[in-house]
């Protein structure tokens, strides 16, 4: 059977078959060397994510951005990547429906207790907790234009993109991931991979870990295009000051466990 296959991978490290189902509450694992990743949203996690698969899978696997299958192997696991973006509008509402009810083979930004749950506590326990961060309010403006872009509605008028902004933030509908890096009241992750310095950052992984760095990669992915970097409003120009206390409270874990600074960068 090849790795992409759902089999169940044998390994002393997993569970015992009654206790979890591999084939779908996995994430990015390294066996080999030790290290669990924790998927954050809008922060260069799709990067990070293949920059590390190449520690996690077998020696020549090719690492892609659309990744249908997970890959599990006594190497690691590496699981589905962007398949929900391929999909057809009227195939979204009962995908959606497996994610939500632990019905789908693996979906990404899995919350910390789904992943612990899916490993063995020896392995979760001594393994390194990695993650990604992103200044929030450089992240929520990303968010925004993302999910215009998977709407189909690129803004153009200035004063409407702000005004947009404004309205989503103030709606407090926002995905903070802290069930992503929580488990009960606990910050998981030991080391945090910043957007802004994700080179040096990954680099500095590499050489914690003692991995090879013949087989790092950092791809680019996900660009949106729904307005040039050039059109765009400058951060500053998207906030007020309430706007900007809301980033402050819904990400304050990032700015404690960040050092992020609290000032709307200009």
């Amino acid at each position: 059977m090849d790795e992409a296959d759902l089999g169940r991978p044998r390994s002393r490290r997993r569970r015992n078959d009654s206790e979890v189902n591999w084939d779908k509450e996995m994430t990015l694992v390294s066996y080999k060397h030790n290290f669990v990743y924790l998927k954050t949203r809008k922060t260069a996690g799709t990067s990070t994510e293949m920059f590390l698969q190449a520690y996690c899978v077998p020696p020549g696997k090719k690492v892609t951005e659309y990744q249908p299958h997970p890959i599990v192997s006594e190497y690691g696991i590496a699981g589905r990547r962007r398949v929900s973006e391929t999909l057809k509008w009227y195939q979204k509402p009962r995908h959606l429906w497996q994610v939500r009810n632990g019905t789908h083979n693996w979906y990404p930004h899995m919350a910390a207790s789904k992943v612990k749950a899916g490993l063995d506590p020896e392995f979760w326990g001594q393994s390194l907790k990695i993650s990604s961060v992103r200044n929030p309010f450089k992240r929520m403006i990303s968010a925004y234009y993302w999910s215009l872009k998977q709407r189909n509605g690129a803004q153009t008028n200035r004063d409407d993109v702000i005004d947009g902004f404004r309205r989503k933030i103030l709606s407090r509908k926002i995905q903070n991931d802290h069930a992503i890096v929580f488990l009960d009241g606990e910050f998981v992750p030991d080391v945090l991979i910043r957007q802004e310095h994700l080179a040096d950052d990954l680099n500095a992984l590499v050489d914690r870990l003692g991995l090879d760095p013949s087989l790092a990669h950092l791809p680019v992915t996900k660009k949106t295009n729904s307005s040039s970097a050039d059109q765009r409003p400058s951060t500053a120009e998207f906030y007020d000051e309430e706007t900007a206390d809301i980033v402050r409270d819904r990400f304050s874990w990032v700015f404690e466990h960040a050092n992020y600074s609290l000032e709307v960068p200009h």
